[in-house]
């Protein structure tokens, strides 16, 4: 692995999220990192093509036509509690203001600070619906125009993540919703809460996939505080894997040997890398020697950031086939072709807020 660039490496305020996607219609993804108060948007060879500002920390950013014209809108929100559309140039089309507030014993902060945001087809109408999921434990949809659909508190200590995937295969997408408190949230796309999926009590990363080939898509619910449980939907536990008390800092379903179900990749605070098979049981594990709290794929395989600093890539048998050390812990990965060779190069956060671009 080699480095292609670094973005804005001279200045590091806070990055708290990172997306990519195509805004010119030039085959190529643009970056768009949240780094301090404002969104950044760069090319893949780290120029920066613009930057939309605010008054408070930018925490989250996601892409989608959210008014049906037809061309893409980027969002973001974060401390000014505002959610900001944007045009691909980077010019604010519409805003909306967060006004629901924290629910006394649920934890997070009093105003809703904007930490998760999903744009998505929920009810299969062909419009994109805007899903919000704040520190205050508060999380809300809405139509394109900012109209509100639903709301829910009790996603305890505030949203960790938020994913919409249709677990009941009725043609309608369930929203789910990682707190800071063991479990996932799930509500309707018309705002009906079902029962969650609790793990154990922590900060919680989560993935959707059909594990066991019956075509309905199950949760796999991974705790900080080390229990990892797969469920069926309707919520009902199939299996736990035992994480001896470290973190599981992400878990993704990936079919890992091409046998066309996907397996359960853990990145383990341990150390390890773990893959479970559809019944929860180890295929093979990986000592890494140093906690993975990062992991992705890509074209050339699984990616992994660990605490030490280094960024490897794994193949499907958890052989390293390639290494890079930087100098803090890495935060996070993303996947992305930036300059449109169908090979994906890795997009890099530290814990020192450096942004860094690899390729082979």
């Amino acid at each position: 692995l080699r480095e292609l660039g670094r973005l804005d490496g001279a200045r590091r305020p806070e990055i708290r999220d990172l997306t990519a996607a195509d805004l010119d219609g030039d085959g190529r993804p643009e970056l768009l990192v949240c780094r301090g108060t404002a969104l950044c948007c760069y090319t893949g060879d780290g120029k920066e093509r613009w930057a939309f500002t605010t008054e408070r920390l930018v925490r989250c950013v996601a892409v989608g036509d959210v008014d049906g014209d037809g061309v893409k809108e980027v969002l973001c929100g974060g401390d000014d509690e505002q959610i900001h559309v944007l045009s691909p140039d980077g010019r604010e089309k519409a805003k909306h203001k967060m006004v629901e507030r924290l629910i006394v014993g649920q934890g997070g902060t009093t105003l809703p600070y904007v930490n998760c945001l999903l744009v998505d087809d929920l009810n299969g109408d062909g419009k994109m619906e805007i899903v919000a999921g704040c520190t205050n434990s508060q999380i809300s949809a809405f139509d394109g125009q900012f109209n509100r659909l639903w709301n829910h508190g009790g996603v305890y200590h505030g949203v960790r993540k938020v994913a919409a995937a249709d677990l009941d295969r009725d043609g309608q997408k369930e929203v789910l919703a990682a707190d800071h408190y063991g479990s996932v949230a799930i509500i309707t796309a018309d705002g009906r809460r079902k029962t969650g999926a609790y793990s154990e009590l922590g900060d919680v990363a989560f993935d959707v996939g059909d594990l066991n080939g019956d075509g309905k898509q199950e949760i796999v619910n991974g705790s900080g505080t080390g229990t990892l449980t797969a469920f069926a939907y309707p919520v009902a536990a199939l299996w736990s894997f035992n994480n001896y008390g470290y973190a599981a800092r992400e878990v993704m379903l990936w079919d890992v040997d091409g046998d066309g179900r996907p397996e359960t990749l853990v990145a383990s605070d341990t150390g390890y890398l773990y893959v479970l098979d559809g019944s929860g049981k180890v295929k093979w594990q990986a000592d890494l020697g140093s906690p993975v709290l990062a992991l992705t794929r890509g074209t050339a395989g699984i990616v992994v950031g660990q605490r030490n600093g280094s960024v490897l890539i794994l193949d499907r048998q958890g052989a390293v086939l390639a290494a890079h050390r930087l100098s803090s812990p890495i935060k996070r990965l993303k996947c992305v072709d930036v300059n449109a060779d169908r090979v994906d190069e890795i997009v890099i956060v530290t814990e020192s807020n450096l942004c860094v671009v690899l390729g082979t």
